[in-house]
């Protein structure tokens, strides 16, 4: 399982190499047609470049999963390198002459696109369609795990064969072909601790299968951490939520953002307040209280969508969706409606990406039913983050659950590149009108 994940992680490295060769290969090409040479040309083309690669970045272009059809991968690549085009121009028309001409950009965007997609689909036939089954012992009872194990065998294209479930009431024979690979998946570590799996799991190792632990093996193919994991390995996540605490590299980024973006809201707001003034009337902003760092009580501040009401009331946004205003279904889909909340970053409640704020009495509820939840509250929460760029709006307390076990990778594996990653997406889904409710 193991050469698999390092397959589709190689695959990501070789996919952007492969991109630069080509686009800069391109450009050589161009150069020896229409011999001009200096600075101006290269910062161009590189301008160019880097948002040609992050556009493709933000679209998951570089996505390596069996998530999405053939066809939905190829509008992926093609809406990234359209949007780092779009960019790019506006920044190049900035240059006096020499400036590269139109037919440049268009050829650089042809080849980008076209690269970009038959890499990706070479790449996934040989990632999924091609090495031996791996025989997977999962340690662990079938009828917890199974449904898991199933879920990370589809994202594998497969390409997984569960031998056993190996618990002390299941027979654990081994019965393994010395020539396919073989992993020891311990899905329960209390179970693996008994002396005889534990005996009966060296001899599987003593024989060539790896020794393999759920919580990075779900992590790196899920992107999120199953609350069934976490569970069986409470106290380890107990220890690495309890260590996390606010980054004040992130409190700088957020004001980089939230200083620049406040003096565009401005501008945008000469738009926005006379047409929420025209179809409803006051208020424009939305005031509503919401769970925030350390568990404390803050007010965030939006754009108003909403008819306005006398029953305000703690509820999902699919529950009022009959008042919701003809331009706030508009601000809704693009996300404007969350401008004003820059406001709140800038003052320090919130910061640009994070677990989204809840309201006090779901997150009270929450975090009677469902473990791990007041972890959330380790961080400022977001204007965006991880669970909304990669999971659908929450309507309940299932989707809750989900929407949690992206919100504790997050948690866990927060850096500044998942930051850039997840502002990137939410650039995306602004831009492919697929905001909240």
């Amino acid at each position: 399982m193991r050469q698999r994940l390092d397959r589709i992680r190689m695959a990501k490295y070789l996919q952007l190499l492969f991109h630069t060769a080509l686009f800069w290969g391109t450009v050589w090409v161009i150069r020896l047609v229409n011999p001009q040479h200096g600075f101006f040309y290269f910062t161009q083309y590189f301008i160019l470049y880097c948002a040609l690669t992050l556009g493709a970045y933000a679209c998951r272009g570089f996505d390596m999963t069996l998530s999405r059809n053939f066809h939905q991968s190829i509008i992926s690549v093609f809406t990234g390198a359209l949007a780092g085009c779009l960019i790019a121009i506006p920044v190049i028309i900035l240059f006096y002459n020499p400036k590269i001409s139109k037919l440049e950009i268009f050829i650089l965007f042809g080849i980008s696109f076209m690269g970009l997609s038959l890499f990706r689909s070479a790449a996934l036939a040989f990632i999924y369609r091609t090495g031996p089954i791996n025989q997977v012992f999962v340690i662990g009872h079938r009828k917890k795990w199974e449904p898991l194990i199933d879920e990370l065998a589809r994202n594998l294209g497969g390409r997984l064969e569960i031998k056993a479930f190996v618990n002390p009431t299941a027979p654990y024979e081994q019965d393994q072909n010395p020539s396919v690979p073989c992993s020891v998946l311990v899905a329960d570590p209390e179970i693996y601790a008994t002396p005889e799996i534990k005996q009966w799991a060296d001899q599987a190792l003593s024989n060539g299968c790896v020794l393999e632990y759920m919580p990075k093996f779900s992590e790196d193919i899920l992107d999120r951490i199953p609350l069934v994991v976490a569970s069986a390995f409470r106290n380890y996540y107990h220890m690495v939520f309890r260590m996390i605490y606010p980054n004040p590299v992130q409190r700088v980024m957020d004001l980089l953002v939230a200083v620049p973006g406040l003096f565009i809201a401005v501008l945008m707001s000469l738009v926005i307040i006379p047409a929420i003034l025209i179809d409803s009337g006051f208020p424009v902003f939305y005031r509503q209280t919401r769970i925030g760092l350390g568990g404390q009580v803050f007010t965030m501040h939006k754009y108003r969508t909403m008819k306005n009401r006398e029953d305000v009331r703690a509820a999902f946004a699919d529950q009022d969706i009959d008042l919701i205003t003809p331009v706030g279904v508009i601000l809704r889909k693009f996300r404007l409606d969350e401008i004003p909340q820059l406001w709140d970053v800038l003052r320090g409640k919130m910061s640009i990406v994070g677990p989204r704020p809840e309201q006090p009495e779901f997150a009270a509820e929450y975090e009677e039913q469902i473990p791990f939840y007041p972890y959330r509250h380790r961080l400022r929460p977001g204007i965006t983050g991880w669970a909304q760029i990669k999971y659908r709006y929450t309507a309940g307390i299932e989707d809750t659950k989900k929407k949690l076990e992206y919100d504790l990778y997050y948690l866990k594996n927060r850096d500044a590149l998942l930051d850039i990653q997840i502002i990137l997406k939410t650039a995306e889904t602004m831009l492919g009108m697929r905001g909240a409710k």
